[in-house]
């Protein structure tokens, strides 16, 4: 929807056009097939909610709609909550629903001594393609009586999870639920205080100035740190107050001029806790940060990388929204300061004349650290020759990059819309090897949000230089149809399909004889031998080259519409492996390396090639 804001005495000087959405249309009946009346049926697009209710004879006609994957939800007195989800399109099929009988679910929930908490709250979390989205079950009244009781009868047939929520306590989160005649009780411990005290180790005496940082671990290996609640605290004594569970709590204290110290692992239902950190002396990282040109980088944005922290790099500079870590910004001298470190760590620097990724475990300890310069990249895009506006691209370059246990989460990312004339240009990349592509958007249960393809370029990016990228100056288009396996009954839903494409180069598959297939304990016997065979050795050494022709050869993808249809733009000729795969479950059925060709006479004319109806192989699973 468009919005717009007329002062007194101003008239509209705009024309909004609306356009018309689609409708999807159904039958709801109950479990003994009579028709349902009444019934609510609602769905959302972003934060529109469409919503129709069912006739006398238990049709609905729900309009307004956008293309795309959506979820259909129905719910009437007495009857189970239901869900259906759903690609809609111009001319889909009819969403039916059988409702079947409510199902009953009780909770009484109490603190530690067992007496009842009064308007406790329910907040459903999970329900069916992941986590719940906030719109299917808000018609439900979320909170319990004054005795702590909450009850549903129109609760799904199906698990759920909800978070049990104590006010002025310790809630549960995601507690699974399901409909049945027990009634469940969940003992919501108090909140949660730790009370410190930080002294001098040596001394004894109370830390002046301090900062505590907050952590959560919510499995036994997996920890964060979180930045956005560090606070100040000061002569010594500091209270950390928290009300939501997680496997274990933690609490970091820093100070200037001292080494950091960790908490134990706090449980969530601890309850009160005191605790004591001594702080040993230690070494502040304290440094200076000069340009590519020698001059003191003034403004420069530093994030330190520890384990369990997040650092993100858009588009050459370090992101406020998504960066959970300790951040400064270089002064007008070029000095920066953190706390001392008791690990390993990693700084992230960036800055409009350049960069530095430092890590204290590769590069000798120094006061100094000299900028590289950026590299650039730029071009057109376009479709048949023809440059093309508004059209998004991305670029990632993966030489900055850190992930995994121990170290801290380090992720760059570049994107842009190309100008009316096609022209686009991405400034501050990371200088090394990466690509640049025309960007799909995909969304979590939902799948890709338009119907196109992408080439994605492989580049080399160098400091101080720009690089030229076009898209768009040879090829052809190149059609196909995918068809859903026989065996597959469910509804598809081809919003999840990925067509990739690339060259076909090398020695092909390993040569499995045919008296060993089906036998894998053989083939693994077969190929240990082989591969030290003359054939072997060349099969295995021409591998290694196709492995790296196609680090730098061109990529294909492609998303398809409601009826499995997609094209992919400007396939330059050559010979190709096409491959399908579905991003989220139900996976409809899968293709792999399927050969074709695109001829030189239909790039020179400009002529389609068309592959037909794809069949699609039934998953190993079905």
């Amino acid at each position: 929807a468009d919005t717009f804001e007329l002062k007194p005495g101003q008239q509209a000087t705009q024309t909004i056009a609306m356009e018309k959405g689609l409708s999807v249309t159904g039958t709801i009946v109950d479990s003994d097939g009579k028709p349902v009346q009444g019934a609510l049926v609602r769905t959302k697009f972003f934060n529109d909610v469409r919503s129709t209710e069912s006739n006398s004879q238990g049709a609905y006609v729900l309009s307004g709609c956008d293309a795309g994957v959506a979820r259909i939800v129905v719910s009437a007195p007495g009857q189970a909550v239901d869900m259906q989800q759903v690609q809609i399109a111009e001319k889909m099929d009819a969403v039916d629903f059988t409702m079947q009988p409510g199902g009953h679910v009780r909770i009484r929930v109490v603190d530690e001594n067992g007496a009842p908490v009064p308007k406790a709250r329910i907040f459903f979390q999970r329900w069916r393609e992941g986590r719940y989205q906030y719109f299917e079950l808000d018609h439900v009244d979320q909170y319990a009586d004054e005795n702590g009781v909450w009850e549903w009868n129109e609760a799904p047939v199906d698990e759920f999870e909800a978070d049990i929520g104590r006010p002025g306590g310790m809630g549960l989160g995601e507690q699974p639920l399901i409909a049945r005649a027990e009634e469940y009780v969940f003992a919501c411990p108090p909140e949660l205080v730790v009370v410190g005290r930080v002294i001098d180790a040596e001394t004894k005496q109370p830390i002046e100035k301090f900062q505590v940082l907050p952590g959560v671990r919510s499995n036994p290996q997996h920890m964060n740190w979180v930045p956005h609640e560090i606070f100040d605290a000061k002569d010594g004594v500091f209270e950390y107050r928290e009300t939501h569970d997680y496997f274990a709590h933690l609490l970091k204290i820093q100070a200037r001029g001292y080494l950091p110290v960790e908490s134990r692992d706090i449980k969530s239902n601890e309850g009160r806790v005191e605790v004591t950190f001594e702080l040993k002396r230690g070494a502040d990282i304290d440094m200076r940060v000069m340009t590519p040109a020698g001059l003191p980088a003034k403004g420069a944005k530093v994030a330190l990388g520890i384990p369990g922290a997040q650092i993100t790099v858009k588009n050459g500079d370090i992101d406020d929204g998504s960066t959970y870590a300790q951040r400064t910004e270089v002064n007008a001298a070029g000095r920066f300061r953190f706390p001392s470190q008791s690990t390993a760590y990693q700084l992230i620097i960036t800055h409009e004349s350049g960069f530095a990724h430092f890590r204290s475990d590769q590069t000798q300890r120094s006061d100094l650290v000299r900028l590289t310069a950026w590299a650039s990249a730029e071009g057109t895009f376009r479709v048949a020759k023809k440059p093309v506006g508004g059209v998004q691209l991305y670029l990632n370059s993966g030489e900055v990059h850190s992930y995994g246990d121990g170290v801290p989460n380090i992720f760059t990312s570049y994107e842009t819309v190309t100008n009316q004339d096609g022209s686009f240009r991405f400034g501050r990349v990371f200088p090394g090897s990466g690509r640049v592509a025309r960007s799909i958007l995909r969304m979590v249960g939902e799948g890709a949000k338009e119907v196109t393809s992408s080439t994605s370029v492989a580049v080399e990016f160098i400091a101080e230089q720009t690089t030229q990228v076009d898209f768009g100056l040879t090829g052809c288009p190149v059609v196909g149809k995918l068809v859903k396996p026989d065996s597959f009954h469910e509804r598809v839903m081809w919003s999840f399909a990925d067509i990739s494409v690339e060259p076909k180069i090398g020695p092909g598959p390993v040569p499995i004889p045919d008296e060993l297939k089906g036998d894998p304990g053989k083939i693994q016997d077969w190929y240990f031998k082989w591969k030290e065979t003359k054939v072997g050795k060349v099969w295995l050494a021409a591998t290694q080259q196709t492995q790296i022709a196609l680090q730098v050869s061109p990529r294909y993808s492609a998303t398809c519409d409601s009826q499995g249809q997609f094209q992919f733009d400007d396939m330059p000729a050559g010979t190709y492996r096409l491959t399908v795969r579905f991003y989220e479950s139900p996976a409809v059925g899968q293709l792999h390396d399927y050969v074709f060709s695109v001829p030189k006479t239909n790039v020179a004319n400009g002529e389609v090639v068309d592959l037909g109806a794809l069949q699609l192989e039934s998953n190993p699973s079905d």
